[in-house]
């Protein structure tokens, strides 16, 4: 238990139901904050230690800490009223041994299966979704996002690391200074001022599917084609 004499200025939680600290200086309106339990004021050494030894407040932790102690002697408590052989299989289970030559039941484990992000996601996004998936992240990194997409989505294999995944006739390289790639059937990326329609048909001549491009934003369609 603290000791008043141990109380300095800082910060306590209110158990007290209600707490007004005054916030106006000598000579103005009155004015005050007011604090319900729970909350975390900031006292004054003598403000602290009389709400202290008033029990308005306790050291930030302390209630959760009585808590927790109260919880341990009723788990205790209601162990112990227990007949033996449940007791020993309970705490069998809770060490991970066995009892009686059976193995206590493995403790599940949370799925850490990738989520794939909306098409209207950032690369950034696409290649962390890459990696999570068994991709290397350099391979990763090497495609655009379309085309990040569209191995993806078409294949939950990851490439071979050691190819390059420049070579072939689907993969890419990043454009320089975020400019298309090369190509006579290739449409100008439109700049991003462009109204939403400019936006939509470039998307479909880039070819994402038309009833696609039409749920999209402009700005979702800008990140998808960026």
């Amino acid at each position: 238990m603290t000791d008043l004499n141990q109380i300095t200025a800082g910060e306590y939680e209110l158990v007290a139901a209600l707490f007004d600290q005054p916030t106006s200086k000598p000579g103005e309106p009155f004015d005050f904050h007011r604090y319900r339990q729970g909350d975390i004021v900031t006292l004054d050494a003598a403000e602290a230690k009389r709400l202290f030894a008033a029990g308005a407040v306790v050291v930030p932790g302390t209630r959760q800490k009585a808590e927790a102690e109260a919880l341990r002697v009723a788990y205790e408590a209601a162990l112990a009223a227990l007949p033996d052989d449940v007791r020993a299989q309970v705490l069998a289970t809770q060490a991970g041994t066995s009892v009686d030559g059976l193995a206590a039941p493995a403790a599940s484990v949370p799925s850490t299966e990738a989520v794939q992000p909306p098409k209207a996601a950032s690369k950034d996004d696409w290649v962390a979704y890459a990696v999570a998936s068994g991709w290397a992240e350099a391979d990763a990194e090497k495609l655009t996002k379309k085309d990040l997409i569209a191995r993806l989505t078409e294949s939950d294999e990851a490439p071979d690391s050691a190819a390059d995944p420049g070579d072939g006739d689907d993969a890419a390289t990043p454009p320089a200074d975020g400019a298309d790639q090369g190509g006579d059937d290739v449409p100008e990326r439109p700049a991003n001022v462009a109204d939403e329609e400019t936006w939509l048909a470039y998307a479909i001549a880039r070819g994402v599917p038309e009833h696609e491009a039409e749920q999209l934003s402009k700005q979702e369609l800008i990140n998808l084609l960026t």
